[in-house]
């Protein structure tokens, strides 16, 4: 389940360019100053997740697309994160962290999914799973009979 269309842009950035990011703030002593740490790549929803399908090993995910204010309305807590934050697409300009820092991220995306260890990833809980699911049945009980 994606929000929107799945076109809005994110950046992904692998936490260790982030923690040599974090390292140059310090070693500068950077004080009173804020820096975008991300990624110059950019991706839809859409390719990002089908990059960590494909990274784990798992088929191309059947994405099943759900307006954000739709999806805000079924969800339980009202979804504030895609609300808020993941409807819009998310580009950084990040000149002032390689300027200043020496930022320069070296893992691409990809090579970040693939190395994703699922053991360490934290399972959704089951009031997360209930909300999910529900709004997926919402929304295929008010769109399955809709002309295609």
């Amino acid at each position: 389940m994606l929000h929107g269309d799945g076109s809005s842009i994110w950046s992904a950035l692998h936490r260790d360019d982030l923690a040599r990011a974090f390292v140059g703030a310090v070693e500068t002593r950077s004080t009173n100053r804020a820096y975008n740490a991300a990624s110059d790549e950019l991706y839809s929803w859409n390719r990002y997740w089908r990059i960590v399908a494909q990274a784990v090993g798992v088929e191309d995910p059947r994405i099943v697309h759900i307006p954000t204010d739709v999806i805000a309305r079924l969800s339980a807590d009202g979804a504030p994160w895609c609300v808020q934050n993941f409807q819009y697409s998310n580009v950084f300009d990040t000149t002032a962290a390689h300027r200043d820092l020496g930022f320069d991220p070296t893992i691409d995306w990809p090579t970040g999914a693939a190395g994703l260890d699922t053991e360490f990833v934290t399972p959704v809980s089951a009031t997360v799973r209930a909300d999910l699911e529900s709004i997926l049945a919402r929304w295929h009980a008010a769109t399955d009979e809709l002309p295609r």
